[in-house]
C-alpha cells in the first residue's frame, strides 16, 4: 500500500467500479516479471485529472517492473484510470500479448 492511502488497486480489480469521498487517496501497482520488465506498463493515468489527481510521492521507490500511481479524489464526477501493456520484446521468457487494465472511479 502506497503512504496515506485508503486502498490499492492492482491487476485482480481491473474492470472493476469503486466508489470514493473528496480527499480520499489511493494507490494502484501494477507489476511484470523482472525479466520482461523492458516492456512494463504504460504509466497510469485518469481520463479526467479534475475528478482524480495524481498526488507525486518522493516516498515511492520502486522496483523493476513496477508502475504504481497515487491519486486523490479531487472533486465529485465518475472517471476511469487505465494503464498498457504491450506485447513483449522477442527476449522476454513469458509475456501474454498486449493488455489494457482499466477501472472505473465514482467521487460523490
Amino acid at each position: 500500500m502506497g503512504p496515506d492511502v485508503i486502498t490499492t488497486l492492482g491487476p485482480d480489480q481491473a474492470g472493476g467500479t469503486f466508489c470514493l469521498h473528496p480527499g480520499d487517496r489511493f494507490s494502484v501497482y501494477l507489476s511484470v516479471p523482472p525479466q520482461n520488465s523492458d516492456n512494463g506498463w504504460s504509466p497510469i493515468r485518469p481520463e479526467d485529472s479534475g475528478v482524480l489527481a495524481p498526488v507525486p510521492s518522493g516516498a515511492l521507490t520502486l522496483v523493476r517492473g513496477v508502475t504504481a500511481g497515487i491519486f486523490v479524489a479531487a472533486a465529485t464526477g465518475t472517471t476511469r484510470i487505465d494503464s498498457s501493456l504491450p506485447p513483449c520484446s522477442a527476449r522476454a521468457v513469458t509475456c501474454p500479448a498486449g493488455q489494457r487494465w482499466t477501472v472505473t472511479i465514482h467521487v460523490q
